[in-house]
């Protein structure tokens, strides 16, 4: 068996003490520090406490919108209220379909206006020719409402803050 360092005797002692004193508790003090209740005190204390809890709710005058509440907790659903139904399911596929007609068509429109022509890498920043302007990454675009959001040498990233789409415009050589 291997030599134990200082540490491990120091946690087997301190494991030794908590057993000592947990079997110095168990046999040497037993039941003489617990209090002994009646079940007969113990049920008329509780059954005064319920009278207390109901005279005090009686006496209480209720509110009309605790009476409302009431009143529709105890009324039968007219619908689920977790049931999703089929129709509005297919009408988010169609709206997200419509969403990507969108983006196609406007994608479609921009390509045709917007021409990428040059790209210039230097160490400290990109800068990407559209339309024969010079533009860096978060400048915006002559055209209303788009930002360049990307450059990259075969393509260049535009982002249109009103409709929040996202356009990537090829180079064109």
């Amino acid at each position: 068996m291997p030599k134990l360092n200082k540490r491990q005797i120091i946690i087997l002692g301190v494991m030794l003490l908590a057993l000592l004193y947990g079997a110095y508790e168990l046999f040497s003090t037993g039941r003489k520090g617990q209090a002994v209740v009646d079940t007969a005190t113990k049920a008329t204390d509780l059954n005064a406490l319920i009278g207390e809890i109901t005279s005090a709710l009686a006496t209480e005058a209720s509110l009309p919108a605790d009476a409302h509440m009431i009143k529709r907790a105890e009324a039968e659903w007219l619908r689920d209220p977790f049931y999703e139904p089929i129709d509005k399911r297919e009408e988010a596929i169609e709206k997200a379909a419509a969403h990507a007609r969108q983006v196609e068509a406007e994608t479609t429109a921009l390509k045709g206006r917007l021409h990428y022509t040059g790209y210039l890498d230097t160490r400290s920043k990109k800068i990407a020719i559209v339309d024969g302007n010079e533009y860096e990454t978060g400048d915006a675009l002559d055209v209303e409402g788009y930002v360049l959001n990307g450059i990259y040498p075969n393509r260049i990233v535009i982002y249109n803050k009103a409709t929040r789409l996202t356009i990537e415009i090829p180079l064109q050589e």
